[in-house]
């Protein structure tokens, strides 16, 4: 761009205009309004249409708006050598019926909210719908200076939806999509206001008096009106109302399958016979766990360099949680309390017809290698003393406490020797079964759309991938969830507004159970991590001491195990056949029409890595012999927890690759892409004095970038110190 053009550009801008190429490379100039030259009386009466929502006649503006802040971080001051930063608003960009207002002041926003709530006639049950991208960003900015009627919030700080001045109800639409603000337009059929990148440069100082240049403003532009597009898409694609439209992501997959589910007046009697009261409750929360993430202790190379391991297989699961929803059993009879005793359990695993939940303690237990994947956490212990720990897991103590399923329960028996013997404190069995034939056939419709997808549709295909991956948090979402409330008047000690209610287990599990909308079983849940970690464990036995590094539905080690894995896709293939349904589809590539056959639940091998280290859970690095254009790969890939892997494993290639990931080795800040959100918490708004100007401001988040730094605990370093040496 000449300088010529840029400059004619940035004149536009100023005068309420900006110019920008859209995603179907079209030019558009697009004005932009004011707070004082915004067409209200034209645009409220266009919008003075109602949906009625439920018993309680809430009634919504039929259209919405899309809101989005900017924000500066300053450094306020320096304490104890570490700088302190603060944050304010310096502009904001609102989106109503297609048009964008800007305003630079919290003023200019709450006049803008004053005059909307006249012409729309907005008033208490009468709300006005305003969708923002990430809202729990936005209400820590905006909360001082607005008053919240109610508020909905997951956990502390994570806000779902607020109702402001009882007239407009504000909306998380990164909840509703569980995709970036740059996925969720950019896989929007027909949006033409992409999220732009690297247009706005955040460590750049900006005030309210700030002149954005034309590329600038094309980003804040972009951010509320391509947020427009892909709401309003998804409206119109579910046949949805503001009304009737989910919260969250997971609310899409919930709404199906429980239509699914009403479909057999049968799924809902059994759903009440299967009813927890609050001791099995406590007993299934206590046992929940999720996938098993963990590395060979054996092959760790947290300590030195020498665990780089050449030729590393790769092995991943197909779609792994809906795979056991379908093809294995469940609790599906209520849980009957059993006398405890050893004899008992071994009768019922013996006969496999009961799905167990034992409460145990294990007394002087020890792992019969350390050359394997540990099964016990230390996080899931009720009861611990004198233990050894590998990176989180158990290897050995004298007393380990933990409540535990049937099959976590065989998994132990096989992997730790118990010398000192087994105290069971309670034992509850429930038979086992297929889950509801509505709910399986229901993923099964999921996964077969997204394989026929594959080669089809792109916003169709991630819509059906987003589905099929939200099954599993639908089926273990809390029962009893804490309610949070927003206290501004009476935060705690460190500012933090949000409380949690203390939790009344009773009324809460008889309010879910009383619900006509409620209609999964809590324990499904917990089975269904179970059975994902039984599949992987089968795996890691196979395998043996090979085994490097396993997360959830994959598996890392070296040598040729590829006949390992036939026989566990011949063990996987019969499940599936027992489960009387086809848990597979034949997709035709209308390229070249070769017929693919996709199966779920399988193994299937991954690429080679040419190298690979692991450094612990969730820390690991590797490389390729070939990119994916079959050039030579010279760039060290990481997976490491709170690392960005584009920006850290740049840094990490250019600063001397696989030796470099290693204990001790610090990424510098704006290199690592991590970030860190301190929380700035006031009572009431107040007048910043800035680079010479006057600032309303209040709550803030301050966002500035960090370090990373690669380390282990001292525990783990010890042991893996003792493992060079003697026997553990």
């Amino acid at each position: 761009m000449t300088n010529q053009i840029k400059s004619r550009l940035d004149w536009l801008s100023q005068h309420n205009l900006v110019t920008q190429t859209l995603s179907d490379n079209s030019i558009s100039v697009d004005r932009i309004y004011t707070i004082d030259d915004f067409p209200y009386d034209e645009v409220c009466k266009k919008l003075l249409k109602y949906r009625y929502c439920g018993k309680n006649q809430t009634a919504y503006i039929g259209d919405f708006a899309t809101f989005d802040i900017e924000s500066t971080t300053y450094q306020k001051s320096i304490i104890d050598n570490e700088p302190e930063y603060n944050a304010f608003m310096y502009q904001w960009q609102f989106c109503i019926d297609n048009k964008v207002i800007i305003g630079r002041t919290w003023q200019t926003f709450l006049q803008l909210l004053e005059n909307l709530r006249k012409g729309l006639g907005l008033s208490h049950n009468h709300y006005f719908v305003i969708y923002v991208h990430n809202l729990s960003y936005e209400f820590q900015f905006f909360r001082n200076f607005v008053n919240i009627t109610h508020m909905f919030a997951l956990e502390k700080r994570k806000v779902v939806k607020c109702i402001v001045n009882d007239a407009f109800e504000f909306r998380c639409s990164y909840k509703l999509s569980n995709m970036s603000l740059q996925k969720f337009v950019s896989s929007t059929p027909e949006a033409l206001y992409w999220k732009k990148s690297g247009d706005l440069d955040y460590k750049k100082i900006r005030t309210p008096s700030t002149i954005l240049t034309n590329e600038e403003l094309a980003y804040c532009y972009n951010d509320v009106q391509g947020l427009r597009e892909a709401v309003m898409h998804l409206l119109k694609s579910e046949k949805d109302t503001l009304a009737s439209i989910p919260m969250t992501s997971t609310g899409y997959v919930r709404r199906e399958f429980r239509a699914a589910f009403n479909k057999a007046p049968r799924n809902h009697y059994q759903f009440r016979e299967m009813r927890l009261d609050p001791i099995q409750y406590a007993l299934l929360k206590t046992a929940t766990r999720g996938g098993n993430c963990h590395c060979n202790p054996a092959m760790s190379g947290a300590l030195d360099d020498r665990n780089v391991f050449n030729d590393v297989s790769s092995y991943d699961m197909s779609s792994a949680y809906p795979a056991v929803m379908t093809q294995c059993k469940f609790p599906m009879s209520p849980f009957l309390l059993r006398a405890p005793d050893l004899s008992i359990i071994d009768k019922y695993i013996k006969d496999g017809s009961q799905a167990l939940l034992i409460d145990c303690v294990f007394y002087d237990i020890k792992i019969k290698t350390v050359k394997t994947v540990p099964y016990i956490p230390k996080a899931k212990c009720t009861k611990l003393w004198k233990p050894r720990i590998d990176n989180g897991r158990v290897i050995k103590a004298d007393v380990c406490g933990m409540v535990l399923t049937d099959i976590d329960w065989k998994i132990i028996q096989s992997q730790y020797e118990i010398k000192g013997g087994i105290e069971i404190l309670n034992l509850y069995s429930a038979k086992y079964d297929y889950l509801p034939l509505e709910l399986r056939e229901k993923v099964i419709e999921q996964y077969n759309n997204k394989c026929k997808l594959k080669f089809g549709d792109p916003y169709l295909y991630n819509k059906y991938k987003n589905k099929i991956n939200a099954d599993f948090g639908m089926m273990l979402t809390d029962i009893c969830r804490q309610e949070i409330s927003y206290t501004p008047d009476s935060p705690d000690d460190k500012g933090n507004p949000f409380t949690s209610e203390p939790l009344d287990i009773i009324a809460t599990m008889a309010k879910y159970y009383n619900s006509r909308n409620s209609f999964l079983s809590y324990q499904w849940g917990v089975w269904v991590t179970a059975h994902c970690r039984n599949r992987l464990q089968k795996a890691i036995n196979l395998v043996g001491s090979d085994a490097i590094y396993c997360d959830t539905d994959s598996l890392k080690f070296l040598g040729n195990h590829d006949e390992d894995f036939e026989k566990l896709n011949e063990e996987i293939l019969d499940e599936a056949d027992k489960c009387q349904l086809l848990t597979s589809c034949d997709v035709e590539d209308p390229r070249n029409g070769k017929i693919h056959h996709y199966q779920l639940g399988v193994w299937e091998k991954e690429k080679t890595y040419k190298t690979f280290k692991s450094l612990g859970a969730k820390k690991y690095a590797y490389t390729y012999d070939k990119d994916k254009n079959g050039k030579p790969d010279n760039s060290l890939h990481i997976t490491v927890a709170g690392l960005s892997k584009t920006k850290g494993g740049e840094w990490l290639t250019k600063h001397g690759g696989m030796s470099k990931f290693r204990i001790d080795t610090i990424i510098p800040a704006g290199h690592s892409g991590r970030t860190v959100s301190d929380y700035k918490d006031y009572l009431s708004p107040y007048t910043l004095r800035f680079n010479g100007e006057s600032i309303w401001t209040g709550s803030a988040i301050a966002i500035y970038e960090t370090s990373y730094t690669f380390s282990i605990t001292d525990e783990y370093e010890q042991l893996l110190a003792d493992l060079e040496g003697v026997l553990v």
